[in-house]
């Protein structure tokens, strides 16, 4: 999977010459039993 991009379900993946994905991440809280979008943190 090395140097590799491609797209799938949850979209665009790549990975690095050590094969670490570099793909955000979306951070979400529960408060009161329910989902709020707080932030999506980029690499």
């Amino acid at each position: 999977m090395k140097n590799t991009t491609f797209v799938g379900v949850a979209g665009a993946y790549k990975f690095d010459e050590n094969r670490d994905p570099i793909k955000a991440a979306v951070i979400l809280q529960i408060k009161n039993g329910q989902q709020t979008y707080v932030t999506t943190v980029n690499p």
